[in-house]
C-alpha cells in the first residue's frame, strides 16, 4: 500500500513548484473555487498514477496545485467514491498522498447537509463529528508506520481551532 502512496506522491512532487500547506477536496458545486488559484499546475486524475477517473457530475477529476492569497495549495477538484465501485483504499489515497506532499491542513467538502430539511442547497455547514455507519474503515490491514499509529486519536479529527476560524469567517461574511 505504501508503495502506491509513494509512487503517486513522487509523481505529483515532480510537477510541484512549491510544497502545499493546505489541501482541499472539492465536492459537487464547488469546482469553480479553482478559478481563485494563481500560478496553477493542473493534473487530470487520469495522468496521476493509482488515481481513478471520477464519474460524478460536477467533479472535474483533476488536481490543481498553486497559490491562494499567498498560501500554497493542493486542490482536488472532485473525488471518487466507494459507491462508484472503488475500493476504500483507493478512495482515501488522495488524502494519504496529500500528507506525503507536505500538506498541514486539510479541508474536505461534501453535501453533508442534504438530510436536514431546514437546509437549502448552497447552505454551508461546519462538521464537528461524524459516525461511520458504513461498516467499513480505511484503517484495516497492515499498519503503515510511515503514515502514523494504527489507531490515531480521533478526539480532534475536526480541529477546533480551524472550525473557529471558519465560524468567524462566516460571521464576518454574514453567512449563517
Amino acid at each position: 500500500m505504501f508503495q502506491k502512496i509513494k509512487e503517486t506522491s513522487d509523481f505529483i512532487k515532480s510537477k510541484m513548484r512549491a510544497t502545499p500547506r493546505v489541501g482541499l477536496v472539492l465536492g459537487s458545486g464547488l469546482g469553480v473555487y479553482v478559478d481563485r488559484i494563481e500560478d496553477k499546475t493542473v493534473i487530470p486524475y487520469e495522468e496521476i498514477p493509482n488515481f481513478h477517473k471520477t464519474t460524478v457530475l460536477g467533479h472535474a477529476g483533476q488536481l490543481v496545485l498553486g497559490n491562494v492569497a499567498g498560501v500554497d495549495v493542493a486542490v482536488f477538484q472532485g473525488r471518487y467514491h466507494t459507491y462508484e465501485g472503488h475500493d476504500l483504499f483507493d478512495v482515501v489515497l488522495p488524502v494519504r498522498v496529500m500528507s506525503q506532499l507536505g500538506v498541514e491542513y486539510l479541508v474536505l467538502t461534501n453535501a453533508s447537509g442534504g438530510i436536514n430539511e431546514s437546509y437549502v442547497p448552497g447552505d454551508l455547514v461546519c462538521i464537528n463529528d461524524h459516525l461511520n455507519m458504513t461498516g467499513r474503515n480505511p484503517l484495516v490491514g497492515p499498519n503503515l508506520e510511515e503514515l502514523g499509529p494504527r489507531f490515531p486519536d480521533m478526539s480532534y479529527t475536526y480541529n477546533p481551532e480551524l472550525r473557529e476560524v471558519f465560524h468567524k469567517a462566516s460571521k464576518n461574511l454574514n453567512i449563517d
